[in-house]
């Protein structure tokens, strides 16, 4: 009788590993995350003294075109076919808060009431994930334009990019670039020489 139950538990065991792993789902609806892969404070901002010392208003405005607001890229599945990606959450109030985050790490003082105001545009906010026989390869492209006023008024632009190799359909690795992408973005924007003059006037 044991002989028997062992053998039903090795065939049913056996049974189990010939399975295949169920693969993994093609979601297109990404909540929006920020998760750069490398720290907020090593990203090379060359931020002024003085422009630690001078508060400023930081606002965003989701300036890209197109009348989906929500789609933020493109993948491509197993057989070619290609799926926007939309986010769940709302664009504009997301890179939004990340700017917010960023500069008051970096040691700009933000404050709603200040006289000094930086406007930052989203222009663009994009990502493609490209199906490989193994895995997806992710490029984003994030870039901004910007105006600073009731300084020396200015207005300037940047662009951030960023490439990894992931896992295919991972919504993980789209937060990646993007994060990557909108960090480089910003720093760019901010270690503008003619920004650095404005701002201190």
């Amino acid at each position: 009788m044991n002989r028997v139950i062992h053998r039903i538990l090795v065939l049913a065991l056996l049974a189990t590993l010939a399975v295949p792993a169920s693969a993994k789902k093609n979601d297109p609806n990404v909540q929006l995350d920020f998760r750069p892969q490398q720290a907020v404070a090593a990203a090379q901002a060359d931020i002024t003294p003085d422009m630690l010392r001078r508060p400023v208003a930081v606002r965003v405005e989701d300036a890209r075109p197109g009348d989906d607001a929500a789609a933020i890229g493109t993948r491509t599945d197993d057989d070619d076919r290609k799926h926007t990606l939309k986010a769940l959450n709302e664009v504009e109030a997301y890179v939004s808060a990340v700017v917010g985050d960023v500069v008051n790490q970096w040691g700009i003082q933000t404050d709603d009431g200040a006289g000094l105001v930086l406007e930052i545009h989203l222009v663009q906010f994009h990502v493609e994930e490209a199906n490989q026989a193994v895995g997806a390869t992710f490029n984003a492209s994030v870039r901004l334009a910007a105006e600073l006023t009731a300084g020396g008024d200015w207005s300037g632009g940047s662009t951030g990019d960023a490439t990894r190799y992931g896992k295919k359909f991972s919504n993980d690795n789209v937060n990646e670039v993007l994060s990557d992408a909108l960090l480089e973005a910003l720093a760019a924007l901010l270690s503008d020489r003619s920004l650095h003059a404005a701002w201190e006037e």
